[in-house]
């Protein structure tokens, strides 16, 4: 293995494409050389992909968490597709949100059932991946501290709603990971690859302890208040992470160290 080896990063102008290209300019993951693939350089669907030097691993961050969520099985068949041409080792990031939620930690051998559009839609992702590619690696991406609706664009100042749980009084509780933790677990997991060392078919990524969406936004500082109780809440989205923590070992979650986490990337990218 040599620093040459190519990490192929497509969906790189999205956040966490971005966060990724801030985090590794100076440490990117051992043994790998990164070329990120943003809209500029290939608009997935639009036209044919770059030419690029074959082999390696192909990460793929593309996807739509707004609007047409159709849009990503069809994305998610294109880069698999491009993988299967250039002869590298597909790891595709799909969501949490493909997991039906409840009172147990989700383990990856659970039966997917989202609740959500944007949950059928990586599930669809997902299935496309595994037809396409040869032996790819599925990633159920929890919350990440920052990118995720409820710390990104809110600020001290502003009153926040959250939805009401029967868990009691903190809201919804979630597996989250903070910006710097998930750059390197991702940098770790692109290694393994490369290094051919077992990573699975499936990995849930998140740090350990689910935390209450509550408890984040007291130690963010901001102001809250619960809305009027609807249908749809999900209560708590807990994964197992027990083959991520064989894989590399991966700090506990409290919402203070979420938001310190945060803090130290300052602003997004």
């Amino acid at each position: 293995m040599t620093a040459e080896t190519q990490l192929i990063v497509t969906g790189a102008q999205g956040r966490i494409g971005r966060l990724l290209r801030k985090l590794w300019a100076d440490r990117p993951p051992s043994g790998l050389s990164p070329l990120w693939l943003t809209r500029k350089e290939w608009d997935i669907g639009q036209g044919p992909p770059p030419e690029v030097p074959s082999g390696g691993v192909l990460l793929d961050l593309a996807g739509v968490t707004s609007g047409d969520f159709e849009r990503n099985p069809f994305l998610a068949s294109k880069v698999a597709d491009f993988s299967q041409q250039l002869g590298c080792k597909l790891i595709y990031v799909s969501s949490a949100a493909v997991y039906p939620g409840g009172a147990m930690d989700m383990d990856e051998d659970r039966a997917l059932a989202p609740v959500s559009a944007y949950g059928r839609s990586k599930v669809a992702a997902e299935v496309t991946v595994r037809a396409v590619a040869s032996n790819p690696t599925i990633l159920r991406l929890g919350n990440v501290a920052g990118a995720d609706a409820l710390l990104a664009g809110n600020r001290p100042g502003l009153m926040v709603t959250l939805d009401q749980t029967t868990l009691g009084n903190r809201g919804p509780v979630r597996s989250y990971i903070g910006p710097h933790v998930l750059a390197e677990v991702l940098s770790v997991i692109c290694s393994k690859a490369i290094e051919a060392k077992g990573i699975g078919h499936t990995l849930n990524v998140a740090q350990p302890h689910p935390v209450a969406m509550a408890d984040l936004l007291d130690a963010a500082g901001y102001d809250w208040s619960f809305r009027d109780p609807h249908d749809g809440v999900i209560d708590k989205v807990a994964l197992s992470l027990d083959r991520l923590q064989e894989l590399t070992p991966v700090p506990a979650a409290t919402a203070s160290s979420l938001v310190a986490d945060l803090c130290q990337l300052g602003c997004w990218p």
